[in-house]
């Protein structure tokens, strides 16, 4: 039971750094209130974890199978690591986090298995590319629409201000 500490400790890295990624520019732009982004990040994270979840875990759990206590070992060392980058400032990924641990017990323990390691690299790759391509997108697509709709800035500023 005490190994599921670690697991909190993680957590709370999580939202203290990963959450801010969700509705950072949100809040800071003033469009959402900090406690209607908070509130809106715990219910999606929480669904998005149990809806689909498994799937990650699962890509996890292929890339160094784990006992509890090293499962606690790489969960511990994950959140220390985040939560030192973040007291930095510095930008930090936990999963990317979590993977450094679970490779480095896997090449301690000779059991990382390389086919789920270059999955995960090539998501590293791929997601960045994909989320730039389709920003892309939604610039123009986003900026054409809002030219052909051309609302003025009071209504814009009144649409959201109920955020």
């Amino acid at each position: 039971m005490w190994q599921l500490s670690a697991g909190i400790f993680l957590g709370w890295g999580l939202g203290a750094n990963d959450a801010s990624n969700v509705f950072g520019t949100a809040v800071a732009t003033r469009m959402l209130k900090f406690w209607t982004a908070a509130i809106l990040c715990t219910i999606f994270v929480m669904l998005g974890a149990f809806l689909e979840g498994g799937e990650g875990i699962e890509t996890y759990r292929r890339l160094s199978p784990l006992s509890l206590d090293m499962a606690f070992v790489v969960s511990a060392a994950a959140a220390l690591t985040v939560a030192l980058m973040s007291v930095l400032s510095l930008p930090v990924s936990t999963s990317q986090a979590v993977v450094g641990a679970l490779v480095t017990i896997g090449l301690l323990q000779q059991n990382l298995d390389p086919s789920s390691l270059l999955k995960v690299v090539i998501c590293w790759v791929s997601t960045p590319v994909g989320a730039a391509l389709v920003t892309i997108v939604l610039y123009f697509t986003i900026g054409k629409l809002m030219n052909l709709l051309a609302p003025s800035l009071f209504m814009y500023d009144r649409a959201c201000a109920g955020c």
